[in-house]
């Protein structure tokens, strides 16, 4: 690929990205962060359990865009290890089409969350689709990725999600 391809493709991911980003600032930015003690020692028993075949998890925290966690699972999934995870990692390997389209899938969910239903049930609710990551060794995958929200923000914003 010349190096002009190269650039256009990083620019254009880069672009993507920001919108994601947009989108998540645009109605659940957290202003009043609520910090309590992580549920950890069950969700890997309960996701183990959900789970069909090969997996991973993480929680992202909406206040601070950092994995809280990450799964052992995503080095057998992903063949990343799960120190070198991020939002930043996920975004750089998500296929150029998916992640284009990713603010929209997040918009969606994130409008009918907080606009929908009542701020006591936003964790009894999960978002589900379907995306392809391009891994390290040019194999592509298609994952479906489930988020839950496991904590609300003081401002009733999505904090927590898994």
């Amino acid at each position: 690929m010349f190096k002009r391809e190269t650039y256009l493709i990083a620019l254009m991911k880069s672009t993507d990205i920001k919108k994601v980003y947009n989108t998540w600032e645009a109605k659940n930015k957290i202003f009043e962060p609520d910090f309590k003690e992580s549920v950890l020692d069950f969700v890997d028993q309960i996701a183990s359990l959900l789970s069909l075949g090969d997996f991973y998890y993480y929680i992202v925290n909406f206040a601070t865009y950092k994995m809280e966690f990450v799964s052992d699972g995503v080095k057998k999934v992903l063949g990343i290890k799960p120190d070198e995870f991020s939002i930043d990692r996920l975004f750089s390997l998500m296929h150029p089409e998916d992640l284009k389209n990713l603010h929209i899938k997040e918009r969606a969910s994130i409008n009918f969350i907080l606009e929908k239903i009542p701020i006591e049930d936003i964790t009894k609710y999960k978002t589900v689709y379907l995306m392809r990551m391009q891994l390290d060794d040019n194999t592509e995958k298609v994952l479906l990725h489930q988020s839950k929200a496991l904590s609300v923000s003081k401002d009733g914003k999505i904090q927590q999600v898994m």
